[in-house]
């Protein structure tokens, strides 16, 4: 989820300028993803808190027009969501889901220039780290 949430917090708005149907389409599976609808209405497709957050975070600044005002930045960056990252519970089965739909929210970006990138996401930020050590 870190991935998409500095993708989109550093080019949302100019995403948002040149593609707005893609974007809509993005925010849409954004909204899924959070509520838990479509493809991710799985009985298995839990995300941690942290992850719910993010997403809502994500749609918050969309609605904010890619700024958020000061009272959303410190409900988000608090001392309480430090603490409350820290003691976030993970399961291979909620990281393997945030694994997936963050691929999938990803692959919505990538799809912005009518490319698709080959192989699976992760491996390509892994060789991206791997590259840089």
């Amino acid at each position: 989820m870190e991935t998409l949430f500095l993708v989109m917090t550093s080019i949302g708005r100019d995403m948002e300028g040149t593609f707005p149907s893609k974007m809509k389409l993005l925010l849409a599976a954004v909204r899924d993803a959070l509520l838990g609808l479509g493809p991710y209405s799985s009985p298995t497709c839990v995300l941690s808190p942290l992850a719910q957050k993010t997403l809502m975070q994500l749609i918050e600044l969309h609605a904010a027009n890619w700024h958020l005002p000061a009272s959303a930045v410190r409900y988000y960056y608090s001392a309480d969501a430090a603490k409350n990252h820290d003691q976030e519970f993970s399961t291979e089965t909620t990281a393997k889901t945030e694994n997936n739909v963050n691929n999938h929210l990803i692959e919505h970006v990538l799809s912005f220039n009518g490319t698709r990138p080959n192989g699976n996401i992760n491996d390509a930020n892994n060789n991206k780290r791997r590259n840089h050590k």
